[in-house]
């Protein structure tokens, strides 16, 4: 998957997420910027679990910095 398509997915998540068109790049932090709140950022994790069709580890996104989409991407790169 390239960083567009993560990018793609991330944001197509989000947008389910907060039921609202947001505008996200590479140098978005989802909970910084008050985009995601602790059930929106549940619903996206969901969300994009769906979006990529693989299961995402049952980490903690906010100690391991990826609601930074900069960390995101490669993560979901990854899986």
């Amino acid at each position: 998957m390239t960083e567009e398509e993560a990018l793609r997915h991330i944001t197509a998540a989000v947008q389910v997420a907060v039921s609202k068109d947001v505008a996200i790049t590479i140098e978005t932090d989802l909970v910084e910027e008050d985009i995601l709140d602790s059930l929106d950022s549940m619903v996206f994790v969901l969300e994009l679990q769906d979006a990529i069709g693989k299961e995402i580890p049952d980490i903690d996104f906010v100690a391991e910095g990826l609601f930074k989409v900069r960390k995101l991407v490669p993560f979901v790169q990854a899986l």
